[in-house]
């Protein structure tokens, strides 16, 4: 039996073979479909990547630079995460600094 990671990057070969859609073959490898990926930008090259585009989804509105310098962006409906979906590790550190309940829920370092 294939563990997760085999069967996602067999799944991944298959889709990129059989589409039009060409990615990074060493990324394809880890089951990951992007064509490039970012990392270790500047701030002001996340702020220009975030302001160049117009948004793929009709309803929500373009990204824009407050009067603060704050980078101020918009989801669409119900495209956030629930609140009660969040964990943070129960430390010694967390324990009194974090307000637990509904919204902070407890999880062991082992289980994150």
């Amino acid at each position: 039996m294939l563990n997760l990671s085999n069967r996602l990057a067999r799944i991944s070969r298959s889709f990129a073979l059989n589409t039009n859609f060409k990615p990074d073959p060493l990324l394809l490898d880890q089951g990951i479909f992007a064509r490039k990926i970012y990392r270790n930008l500047s701030v002001p090259e996340y702020y220009e990547m975030a302001c160049s585009h117009d948004p793929t989804n009709p309803f929500t509105t373009r990204n824009f630079i407050s009067d603060t310098g704050a980078l101020c962006s918009y989801s669409a409906f119900s495209t956030g995460r629930t609140p009660k979906a969040k964990r943070i590790v129960q430390d010694s550190e967390s324990l009194g600094t974090v307000w637990w309940g509904d919204v902070n829920m407890p999880i062991t370092e082992l289980g994150w």
